[in-house]
């Protein structure tokens, strides 16, 4: 009869291991992509303030102002901005030194703000080396696109929160086992 009971208690924690690992990674998943989905909005939302606010300047100190107002947006905002000319030459970034930078026209964002106006996508940062949201949008002046702003933000926090999700549930797992 012990044998039984052995058998019958490890189904029972087999089932509820996997119940619980499940619920965990439904919750991850959702957990992600609300968040991803909130943080597109606000990026958004700030994109089309600072258009509406801070006109695209023109003449020869353009990008000298551009390139300024990056860096006081990024103090400000706590966000990488990025200012980026209509044939993808970057022309203000807040956090690398333009003249150094890759061509960003064909990244995924502003090539889709190229055509819907607005565009995002998560990647890899390989300036900064991290997981990043990006938001660009085109800025436009009687129907010409005349460069783009992008906005970007890491997404380290939410992936150390799942982690330390994930930590808590292994470890109540682990328990609920030892017990």
């Amino acid at each position: 009869m012990t044998k039984y009971r052995w058998k019958l208690s490890f189904l029972f924690m087999l089932l509820v291991g996997l119940s619980v690992l499940a619920a965990g990674w439904f919750s991850a998943n959702s957990y992600r992509h609300n968040h991803q989905d909130s943080l597109r909005d606000h990026l958004t939302r700030e994109l089309q303030v600072i258009d509406a606010v801070m006109p695209w300047p023109e003449g020869p100190d353009a990008a000298a102002e551009l390139h300024r107002r990056a860096e006081e947006l990024k103090a400000t905002a706590g966000m990488r901005v990025t200012y980026i000319a209509p044939d993808g030459t970057v022309l203000g970034d807040s956090d690398h030194e333009e003249r150094t930078m890759d061509n960003h026209l064909d990244r995924e964002e502003v090539r889709e703000a190229l055509g819907e106006g607005i565009g995002s996508s998560i990647r890899k940062s390989e300036t900064l080396n991290e997981n990043r949201m990006y938001v660009a949008k085109s800025v436009e002046r009687d129907g010409q696109v005349i460069g783009y702003i992008r906005l970007s933000m890491s997404l380290g926090q939410v992936n150390g929160e799942l982690s330390r999700m994930w930590g808590v549930l292994v470890l109540g797992l682990l328990l609920l086992f030892a017990i």
